[in-house]
């Protein structure tokens, strides 16, 4: 059981890309935070979609994921600094 609001996550494989996908429903304060991250995720080379969807392929190394990691790591922290 999920919580209220909240649908399970799914992963999908096809072609060497790994799809993670959940959906939630958002107050508009979150949806605006969420547009903020993928902006500076964009900014920084980092593609995600505005509905929080995003993608990796298998064939990324551990250093290409590394920099995902510590991409997203930074963002987050720019949110949090304000």
């Amino acid at each position: 059981m999920t919580p209220a609001g909240l649908a399970p996550s799914r992963v999908t494989l096809a072609n060497g890309v790994a799809v993670l996908a959940k959906r939630t429903r958002t107050t508009p304060a979150e949806g605006e935070r969420l547009v903020r991250l993928v902006r500076r995720l964009m900014e920084h080379g980092v593609l995600m979609s505005v509905t929080g969807l995003g993608c990796l392929s298998t064939p990324m190394g551990e250093a290409e994921l590394e920099g995902l990691v510590e991409t997203f790591a930074a963002v987050l922290e720019m949110e949090r600094a304000g």
